[in-house]
């Protein structure tokens, strides 16, 4: 029987059932997302659309019950208007139909862990934790499982039964539902990732009704959930309910809000589960040793075992399945900030596809060969097993699993370690026998039988003579008295009770009785001779916690190198010897890659060494498989990353596979060019070393030092003599000069007609659209300024008005003809749209414009990446005039850019590029307003043709900025833009007006762009910038002050200024993400960064123009 109390045992489902059940799931499935699109209108082409507000439904056909911020409910108001009787059957009488549609906070597939119902424990933890009652319930068939593809895949037939509470419970009699559960993901035809969860009668003859006054209950739902931004998932409930009963429908509604609102509370149930995995699975690893320290176990992290204070510690409650009594139980545990860390940042996917693996083994009955400590290690013990069939290493298989009498009895008795193992009990019928008994190991889950014993032996006998029993779980509870033996068909999640004294727990893997030892105390083999040359230096007391590949029960170092040397071929590049003498533990580790590390005092009881391969006995890898933004090594030692990224260094102990910079492929890590220095900056980022060695005359080679004195520094170099190992570094030499990757254009050399041609257009162009600035104003004839027209209220007989909000309207000109002038314009415009933007921007004129400057590559990728959130190619082809001392935000020049729509537009628009004519600056107009510009205009240039694979796309804008008072500044847009395609104007519109009211983020880009100033060039000013933050400045903290008094001087921490070095505390701290562009793949990286206040209010009284002009100065 497969639930505790379930009345129905394990079906067996025709291929016709099976069959019939997947369509009938597919059918509701595919009728929920027609509804779904229904519901925001989605177009017939398929293409997604954004949903409609929760709460703003059809009311025509839905009710609004109940609302909140995240969700609301709605009842159909006739229920067999848009009923599909092909979905709900014919035995259903009056359904009450319900949709809950809304919002939750988080992602995709951390709801799809969060909810998925495998088996029969995570089916009853959710229902409890969701309906907030106790119910018995079971999984009666799984027909389809997880793969590797959609680790949350599942359809089965389940089981559910519960009882209402006093009062109810006294009208109300308990019902049971036989459902057909589907869960997982899938991606539609317009390219949107859906995860669903569809529950629908099963209609099975095998579950007929149950006696005794219990009334089966007829539920159906499906429920989609979506992606719709970031750290927003979007969910549409679809629910038909059926009371049978003359309880009012209120309390259906009452009970569906609630069950349906489970949902939101997903998150926390996915914490919970990977919490639990972590503690069965990652727990050893992370252990670090406190020698000498008495420790308070309720005060441990559960995890890591490091001690905790109120301060440091989190406190989480976890629900466990006791196989006693068929209850859940809670257990509280307490967990430090790093490892919940850990545990939030776990990927679901991941432990989902473990769990599918393990389950896929376990069913293979290959983890009876598995004594590990955890589903990784039990992967990579049966990969382990494959290798094993090379001759060098038959002889490892009797001694992992300590089997061999005859190797057993080798070796001396001072070089030894007792294994302790169980009588010999061998059954003719099976030909197994137990093996080494595992103290204080509970295998949880995979029962065959369950029986009352009166020791290990017995229970042993039971599973020699039960077929198909692969381990055995012996369980005495002094509490209860009672002693039971648990027979499996395979290794579950685990629980050591090594700490609890009430209970005593055995378990036991059964081995060929052909290769059973005698039932006396054995001796491990003795380590045969190995070659210690093929290792580097022992590293005594560093663990290495990821990346094991094998897993061996040897205690010899030398041994340990001799198979990692061997094994090198197959990935090993380091090992780690783990042997303690208390725990019976000996355990060598063979890992593909350094990871993170944990130490360890070395004593007589613990022996914790690692070590890396010579670089003669590492074959040179046939293919870099670190994946770029992982784990790629450490100063010990690095692995080689995969095509087009290489190994950063971050810190001693953190290096990460990057993406290559453009035009500076040939990167080094650890490796310094020393010397032939001509000049050096402070930068955030190593990939902006490319560019500023590309933009120095004379530069062919840069060293980026993560960790000098000064802070990240470039040193460009004339040559790369002198190359020196120096950990922490990296080094580049230059590439023949080529543009940017994927760039098709040299740099432009323009004749002085052309120069001259392009100046006389940007300004033909800036006149036509302040004479529109003032016709939009009224502006008086005799020049004198006039006040501005609120932006929502401009002429609408020639703009209608598309879009508005409190600080910005967005207009199209009714008539593109009327006011267009063809002379700006030029005659290769055939359709254009022109829009245009009004509104206001909080900050200060020089503050927008520093923000809207973009003089070289890296600062027009960085602009167009951030404000477009989009990935970008761009270039500046030509610069034709520069800042001065009077504009220092003058800039002309030739640019280029190229993008791709995203999906679904991707399928319909083709790629376009841009080659424009950009000009901005600052102007003083003869009534003595002073105001910035920025014009851009196709540049029509025949050494830049259209390319093949693209479309060449017209646009033109201008726009005028004008300070109208302290802190608000009047923005104006004239847009004209020419899809040249059928694709719906609505698109341009909606693109129009993202890309232009990302203008109003220019104040924060203008902060950003001067705190990495202040991190590059404000060294001289540090010590100024300490005394503005030492004890005798106003305003000084005083906890900050007790800190660096315990300290006794600046010390760069985690939460130090990044400016001054002054400590900080969490009331005058300052937290700041800068962000820059990955120049290879154009992603946006961010950087975060701590600012004491005083600092902070430095980098924003600076001034825009002395941070230009200073740029100026040679």
């Amino acid at each position: 029987m497969v639930s505790r109390g379930g009345p129905f045992q394990t079906l067996n489902l025709t291929d016709q059932e099976r069959q019939h059940c997947h369509d009938r799931t597919f059918q509701l499935l595919d009728r929920t997302l027609r509804s779904y699109d229904e519901r925001d209108g989605q177009a017939e082409d398929g293409r997604s659309s954004t949903p409609l507000h929760h709460s703003n439904l059809d009311n025509t056909r839905w009710k609004l019950l109940k609302t909140q911020a995240g969700a609301s409910l709605y009842t159909e108001r006739n229920s067999c208007t848009l009923q599909d009787y092909n979905l709900l059957g014919g035995d259903w009488e009056n359904p009450v139909v319900v949709l809950m549609a809304g919002t939750i906070r988080g992602d995709l597939d951390e709801i799809m862990f969060g909810i998925e119902t495998p088996d029969r424990v995570s089916f009853r933890t959710r229902t409890e934790l969701f309906m907030k009652q106790p119910v018995d319930c079971a999984v009666l068939s799984e027909l389809i499982g997880p793969t590797e593809g959609d680790p949350f895949r599942f359809l089965g037939v389940t089981w559910m039964m519960y009882e209402y509470k006093w009062p109810l419970k006294a009208m109300i009699k308990p019902r049971d539902f036989v459902t057909l559960t589907a869960t997982g993901t899938t991606t539609r035809a317009n390219g949107d990732r859906i995860g669903y969860e569809v529950v629908q009668p099963a209609r099975l003859p095998q579950c007929p009704p149950l006696s005794g006054g219990i009334i089966r209950g007829k539920v159906m739902y499906a429920t989609i959930f979506k992606q719709q931004e970031p750290g927003i998932v979007d969910v549409y409930i679809n629910t038909y309910v059926e009371t049978q009963g003359l309880i009012i429908d209120k309390l259906i509604v009452t009970v569906t809000w609630k069950a349906n609102f489970g949902y939101w509370s997903a998150d926390k149930l996915t914490e919970m589960k990977k919490l639990q995995w972590c503690i069965a699975n990652c727990r050893r690893s992370m252990i670090k040793r406190h020698s000498g320290e008495a420790q308070d176990e309720k005060d441990s992290c559960a995890l890591c075992a490091s001690p905790t204070c109120y301060k440091c510690r989190v406190e989480r409650t976890l629900k466990v399945f006791e196989e006693n009594n068929g209850r859940l139980t809670d257990q509280f545990v307490v967990v430090c900030q790093p490892c919940l860390m850990f545990v939030q940042k776990l990927r679901p996917t991941d432990i989902a596809r473990l769990h599918y693996k393990q389950r896929h083994l376990i069913n293979r009955k290959l983890c009876q060969f598995c004594i590990c400590l955890d589903v990784a290690k039990c992967l990579a013990a049966i990969l382990f097993l494959l290798v094993m069939k090379r001759s060098l290493l038959i002889g490892l298989t009797l001694g992992w699993f300590a089997v061999d009498g005859a190797v057993a009895g080798t070796g001396s008795s001072s070089e030894s370690e007792e294994v302790i193992t169980a009588p010999v009990s061998t059954s003719t019928s099976t030909g197994l026998t137990c093996g080494a008994r595992l103290k204080n190991i509970y295998y949880h889950g995979l029962n065959l039988q369950t029986s009352t014993v009166s020791n290990t032996a017995a229970c042993c006998d039971l599973c020699t003579a039960y077929s198909g029993c692969v381990l055995y779980t012996y369980f005495r509870s002094s509490s209860t008295g009672q002693s039971l033996c648990y027979l499996k068909s395979g290794a579950g999640e685990k629980t050591n009770y090594a700490d609890s004294s009430s209970v005593t727990a055995v378990s036991s893997f059964m081995v060929s009785a052909t290769t059973a030892p005698t039932p006396t105390t054995t001796r491990t083999p003795t380590p045969t001779t190995a070659t210690p040359s093929a290792c580097n230096e022992q590293l005594k007391g560093v663990f290495y916690n990821d990346n094991t590949i094998f897993e061996l029960s040897i205690d010899s170092a030398d041994e340990c190198c001799q198979y990692c040397s061997q094994l090198a071929s197959e990935g090993c590049v380091l090992y780690t010897l783990y042997v303690s003498k208390s725990e019976s533990v000996n355990r060598c580790l063979l890992k593909s890659a350094a990871g993170t590390t944990t130490n360890y005092t070395n004593s007589d009881d613990l022996t914790v060494v690692s070590a890396f391969l010579a670089a003669s006995a590492t074959p040179s890898p046939s293919k870099c498989t670190v994946a770029e933004g992982q784990y790629c090594g450490n100063a010990q030692g690095t692995t080689c990353c995969e095509s087009d990224s290489y190994c950063q260094p971050w810190n001693t102990d953190y290096y990460q596979c990057i993406g290559l910079p453009d035009g500076c492929s040939n990167l080094e890590t650890d490796i310094d060019y020393y010397g032939n220095d001509l000049s050096s900056a402070l930068t955030l980022y190593p990939w902006l070393c490319c560019s500023l060695c590309q933009e120095t005359e004379g530069c062919n080679a840069y060293t980026f030092i993560n960790l000098d004195p000064a802070g990240p520094t470039c040193y460009m170099k004339t040559s790369t003599a002198g190359r020196v190992t120096n950990v922490e570094s990296d080094s580049s030499t230059l590439e023949p000069s080529m543009g940017s990757k994927g760039i098709p254009f040299q740099e432009l050399k323009l004749t002085v007609d052309e120069q001259q041609n392009c100046r006389d257009r940007s300004f033909q162009l800036l006149d036509r659209t302040l004479r529109s600035y003032d016709e939009r104003d009224g502006q008086e004839d005799n020049g004198r300024p006039s006040d501005p027209l609120h932006h929502s209220n401009l002429d609408n007989t020639r703009w209608k008005q598309l879009k508005t909000q409190e600080s910005a309207s967005l207009y199209v000109e009714r008539s593109n003809s009327m006011h267009r002038d063809d002379n700006i314009l030029g005659g290769d415009w055939i359709n254009p749209m022109v829009f245009l933007m009004a509104g206001t921007i909080q900050g200060e004129l020089d503050e927008v414009m520093l923000g809207v400057e973009t003089p070289i590559v890296a600062s027009l990728r960085d602009r167009k990446e951030i404000l477009a959130m989009q990935p970008v190619d761009c270039a500046v082809l030509s610069e034709l005039a520069g800042p001065t001392e009077s504009d220092p935000f003058q800039y002309i020049g030739i640019q280029w850019m190229a993008f791709k729509h995203g999906w679904p537009l991707k399928a319909v628009s083709s790629p376009r590029d841009f080659v424009t004519l950009a000009s901005k600056g600052t102007m003083t107009r003869a009534n003595g307003d002073r105001i910035g510009y920025q014009v851009v205009q196709p540049a029509k240039l025949p050494q830049c043709p259209p390319l093949p694979g693209s479309m060449r796309t017209n646009l033109m804008y201008a726009a005028i900025f004008k300070q109208q008072e302290p802190g608000i500044v009047d923005v104006f847009v004239l847009t004209y833009i020419e899809t040249l395609s059928a694709l719906l104007n609505k698109v341009v519109v909606s693109a129009t007006w993202k890309s232009t009211m990302d203008l109003w983020s220019a104040p924060q880009l203008a902060e950003m762009k001067k705190m990495q100033w202040c991190l590059a060039n404000c060294k001289a000013q540090r010590r100024q910038l300490q005394r503005q933050a030492s004890p005798s400045a106003k305003n000084v903290c005083k906890r900050c002050l007790e800190i660096r008094k315990v300290r006794g001087s600046d010390i760069e921490d985690k939460t130090a200024c990044v400016l001054c070095v002054s400590p900080t505390c969490s009331n005058c701290r300052v937290d700041r993400t800068l962000e820059a562009i990955d120049e290879r793949k154009l992603k946006l990286i961010e950087h975060s960064v701590v600012v004491c206040r005083a600092c902070m209010v430095f980098v924003q009284h600076m001034r825009p123009v002395d941070i230009v002009r200073q740029t100026l100065t040679p």
